[in-house]
């Protein structure tokens, strides 16, 4: 299975930010739109970083006002990022060993989509249930439900 797979599921609707938003701003479209990260565009929507819900909760541990913090002061720079042709694996891999949730994926240096740990999880299950499904339906008929 693919990137794209997943994408051609849940859609391609990527919840963006710029840097100079405020974390109070970002927080609230982090809950609004019910999403563990935005990802940060700059002019011509290049990709300058991403930033989490754990990275404002780091300033709120801080005692910081978010209101006065930017997403430009805090976000993640160096991101990691997949294409729409990586397996779904890979990018697993790349998420395991880098300690993150969340990759946008990029075809042509554009903002194509971005995939989370859930993401991924939930289509390895969708993807074995249905071969669990298939097998059964060769050994010995069709499943029940």
């Amino acid at each position: 299975m693919k990137i794209k797979d997943i994408l051609q599921d849940k859609g391609n609707k990527v919840i963006t930010t710029v840097p100079e938003t405020t974390l109070w701003e970002t927080l609230t479209e982090i809950i609004e739109n019910k999403v563990g990260s935005l990802v940060v565009l700059g002019e011509s929507d290049q990709l300058l970083g991403i930033i989490t819900e754990r990275d404002v909760m780091r300033v709120i541990y801080q005692e910081r006002d978010l209101k006065n913090e930017t997403v430009g002061d805090h976000m993640t720079t160096e991101v990691s990022t997949g294409r729409p042709d990586d397996t779904i694996e890979s990018v697993m891999d790349k998420m395991t060993q880098g300690r993150y949730r969340h990759v946008p994926v990029l075809e042509n240096n554009e903002l194509v989509g971005l995939v989370s740990i859930g993401d991924t999880v939930k289509a390895q299950l969708d993807y074995a249930r249905d071969q669990v499904v298939l097998l059964r339906e060769y050994i010995g008929g069709p499943v029940p439900n």
